[in-house]
């Protein structure tokens, strides 16, 4: 039986890949686009003892359509989600490409915010 391709250690469920995208660093249109493509694929465990992963069969109308986004929205994000390796795409010429999703990089030229310490400011009291 032929290894179907799968780009991510197998151990990462949907669940864990979407904390793991919630968590990056990543402009929202690429994390928008991250979870579209996580939600799509398939991570279920088969009943024989193979695991049965497939990615996201989607054409650019299809991912338009369903994320309720633009055609210029959709080609950004995947060009920037490629670029920093969140998604991995096998071309199917005449049909839907086969996308599937990758543990990337941080985009670099996100500017990072200093973590809040804590929710509570101490030089507000309350009225009696």
């Amino acid at each position: 039986m032929q290894q179907k391709p799968w780009f991510i250690d197998k151990s990462i469920q949907q669940a864990q890949y979407m904390n793991i995208v919630n968590a990056a660093w990543l402009p929202s249109q690429v994390k928008d686009l991250c979870r579209y493509v996580a939600s799509k694929a398939t991570w279920n465990h088969s009943k024989t003892k193979d695991k049965s992963y497939t990615g996201c069969y989607a054409t650019h109308d299809t991912i338009e359509i369903e994320m309720n986004r633009s055609r210029d929205f959709v080609r950004k994000a995947k060009k920037k989600a490629l670029e920093l390796g969140w998604i991995q795409v096998l071309e199917r010429p005449g049909t839907s490409d086969l996308i599937f999703p990758v543990i990337g990089e941080d985009d670099p030229s996100i500017t990072r915010r200093v973590k809040r310490d804590k929710w509570i400011r101490d030089d507000i009291q309350p009225i009696e």
